[in-house]
């Protein structure tokens, strides 16, 4: 998939499924396609089959109604799907990488309403704090709309000095 492609298919439509093979390959090709689709402006969901199983023979087994029925992930989602690839979510690391990558994806959402509803649910996914997530993505004292992290600035006021005894 190239750019001048996904550029030729907005002429044409505002959302594109995209249907690799459930292997590992075709979710990377899935997740290179992701990024040029969402460049072009195209609002785009993932096939998610099951088991590796390719398109051909998923609906060969499955037919059409099986094809229609299955999960169709948005961007946002299928990346956040594949964060957890090849991660042990029962180990402290495996949950902590996961997080990670989860903020990562976090921080490119736009809309803050939608970067706060994924905040919640990585919290709850996580264990972590929704508060700490936040830090991680960059969105910590910011609208999650500018998820940029801000420089830290000391707040004005009287200045405070320690002194023993008081």
């Amino acid at each position: 998939l190239t750019e001048e492609q996904a550029r030729l298919m907005k002429r044409y439509t505002s959302q594109v499924w995209i249907s690799y093979d459930g292997d590992s390959a075709g979710q990377k090709a899935a997740l290179r396609a992701l990024d040029i689709l969402d460049a072009a402006g195209l609002e785009t969901k993932v096939i998610d089959y099951p088991q590796g199983m390719d398109p051909d023979d998923f609906i060969k087994k499955n037919g059409y109604d099986g094809f229609m029925n299955l999960r169709k992930l948005g961007g946002v989602d299928y990346r956040l799907l594949r964060a957890r690839d090849g991660l042990d979510l029962t180990t402290q690391d495996g949950m902590t990488q996961y997080a990670l990558k989860a903020c990562a994806v976090v921080r490119g959402v736009k809309n803050p309403v939608e970067a706060e509803n994924y905040l919640r649910r990585l919290a709850n996914e996580t264990g972590y704090d929704r508060e700490i997530l936040a830090r991680q993505v960059g969105a910590i004292g910011e609208s999650a709309g500018n998820l940029a992290p801000r420089p830290h600035r000391p707040r004005p006021g009287p200045e405070r000095r320690y002194s023993p005894g008081g």
